[in-house]
C-alpha cells in the first residue's frame, strides 16, 4: 500500500513540475520530466499530450506525430488527437497521411466542422474540387455561420462551373464577413461579367476608402 501511494506521489509531482516548465517554455527540461513520467507509466495519456506540447513548442511536428500515434495505441478512438494528427500531416505535406487521419476523426465523430474544414483543404490542394465541395457543405451544415467553409464553398463552386451557386455561397461569405468582399471582387467580377446571374450580388465590390 505504501509503495503504491509512493507511486502516485510520484507521478503527481512529476505532472507538476513539467507543467511549470511547459508555462514557462522550457520544453527540454519539460520532456525529461514526461519521459521520466513514462517509465512508471507508459500508457499515462497525459504524459503523451505533454510531449505532444512540447515538441509542437520546439517546432518538432514529426516528433509531435510519434507522441500522437502513442496516445492512439492507447486510445484508438480518440477522434480529437485523429483531427490532430491529420492537421500536422497536411502541415508537413503529408497529404496521404492527413486525408487518412482526418477520414478517422470523421468517421468517429462526424460532427466536427473543423476537420471538414480540414480535410476540405486537402482535397483543394489536391484539385479534388467534389470532394472538397462535400466537405464543406458538411461542415457548414454543422457551423452555417462559417464564412470561411461559404467563401471556399464558392470558389469550388467557380471551378466547377455552377457560377450561379457561387455567388450565391460568396454573398453568404460577405454577409457574414464583410471584409471578404474586397478579397472576392476580382473574381466575383468575372462571374458578373459573363451574366450568369447578376441580379443575385447585391453588394458593393468598390475597393475600401483609405
Amino acid at each position: 500500500m505504501h509503495g503504491k501511494t509512493d507511486h502516485r506521489a510520484d507521478v503527481g509531482e512529476i505532472l507538476s513540475q513539467a507543467s511549470c516548465f511547459i508555462k514557462e517554455s522550457q520544453y527540454d527540461r519539460a520532456i525529461k520530466e514526461l519521459e521520466r513520467g513514462l517509465a512508471i507509466e507508459p500508457d499515462n495519456r497525459i504524459f503523451w499530450e505533454g510531449v505532444v506540447v512540447c515538441n509542437l513548442g520546439m517546432k518538432k511536428p514529426e516528433k509531435a506525430i510519434e507522441a500522437l500515434n502513442h496516445i492512439l495505441r492507447i486510445d484508438p478512438l480518440a477522434g480529437q488527437i485523429w483531427g490532430d494528427k491529420g492537421y500536422l500531416h497536411l502541415l508537413l505535406n503529408e497529404k496521404t497521411e492527413g486525408i487518412q487521419a482526418l477520414k478517422e476523426s470523421l468517421r468517429i465523430n462526424p460532427r466536427n466542422p473543423r476537420d471538414w474544414q480540414l480535410l476540405a483543404g486537402a482535397y483543394v490542394s489536391e484539385d479534388e474540387w467534389e470532394l472538397a465541395l462535400d466537405c464543406y457543405e458538411r461542415s457548414l451544415y454543422l457551423d452555417p455561420n462559417s464564412s470561411t467553409s461559404w467563401y471556399n464553398s464558392a470558389v469550388c463552386y467557380f471551378m466547377l462551373g455552377d457560377y450561379e451557386a457561387a455567388l450565391v455561397a460568396v454573398e453568404n461569405s460577405i454577409s457574414i464577413d464583410p471584409s471578404l468582399e474586397y478579397l472576392a471582387s476580382e473574381w466575383i467580377d468575372i462571374l458578373r461579367d459573363d451574366m450568369i446571374a447578376p441580379d443575385l450580388v447585391t453588394y458593393s465590390y468598390d475597393e475600401p476608402a483609405s
